[in-house]
């Protein structure tokens, strides 16, 4: 990943500071995780930042796995993201690299997710950041399916309402020229499901927020439960705030404070129509 690029992910995102993913219910039965110390930085959002300054991680950490499309914050324990973060620009939307379905383990993540894991397992292989996302570069396409950028996903939300989600963004990102995502699994206070001999974690929901910064800056935020249904988009849509309050993660911190406040408390899909 160019580094510009990679700062300015790194810039727009908690990369996993302080995390114990110990996770609580918060009340109303949704799923809520645990985070410690705040990442802070005084940087700009503007792309030529450079990557050193960025962040302040404190605590107990996830492993960070940089690829040329996107960044994984990856935790070891329950083989699966905490999150994963990119940019996506509409030169990247047209790419005409061909889908590789080449999924792999991660030769950087020695006991890692296997393809074992999933096999006969009933759970898709999930995609955090999408193949459809990385058609720009033969390298970005392939490393899109490593496990560590992929979660157990019931296959019909994966083929169905998390797939629609995924190519509005694309639409969103052709038509406003860019935006950043990030997006990652959600776990209950529960015993939670796991498949394979690697026990992989399912996760009972997943979260997605997505950055405009063209014209007046706007964002969305989306909760999806791990599960089948055939609903709207609109039924899932979530302010910046609220996905915070679920997650723990604090998103966007190095915007300007009073675009932060006003981006991060409207969640209104008609505005990206």
């Amino acid at each position: 990943m160019k580094n510009k690029t990679l700062a300015v992910i790194v810039l727009l995102v908690l990369l996993c500071a302080g995390r114990f993913w110990g996770s609580h219910d918060d009340g109303n039965g949704q799923a809520s995780q645990g985070v410690g110390a705040s990442a802070s930085s005084e940087a700009s959002m503007s792309r030529d930042s450079s990557s050193g300054d960025l962040l302040e991680q404190k605590g107990r950490e996830g492993r960070m796995l940089y690829r040329e499309g996107y960044v994984v914050c990856f935790d070891e324990a329950s083989k699966i993201p905490y999150w994963v973060a990119w940019h996506l620009t509409a030169e990247h939307v047209d790419g005409d690299v061909r889908r590789s379905d080449d999924f792999a383990e991660d030769p950087e993540v020695a006991d890692g997710p296997t393809l074992a894991d999933y096999r006969g397992s009933g759970w898709s292989r999930g995609h955090m950041c999408p193949a459809g996302d990385n058609r720009w570069s033969r390298q970005a396409m392939s490393q899109s399916f490593l496990l560590t950028n992929m979660c157990p996903q019931n296959a019909r939300l994966n083929n169905g309402d998390w797939k629609e989600l995924e190519e509005k963004c694309r639409k969103w990102a052709k038509r406003y020229g860019d935006i950043y995502i990030v997006c990652g699994p959600l776990l209950y206070n529960r015993r939670h499901q796991t498949i394979g001999k690697g026990q992989v974690v399912v996760p009972e929901a997943f979260f997605k927020v997505v950055l405009c910064m063209s014209g007046k800056p706007k964002a969305l935020g989306f909760i999806y439960k791990n599960e089948d249904g055939n609903r709207p988009m609109g039924d899932y849509v979530n302010t910046i705030d609220e996905v915070e309050r679920i997650t723990g993660l604090d998103f966007f911190p190095a915007l300007d404070d009073d675009v932060e406040r006003a981006v991060e408390s409207k969640g209104d899909i008609k505005d990206w129509m």
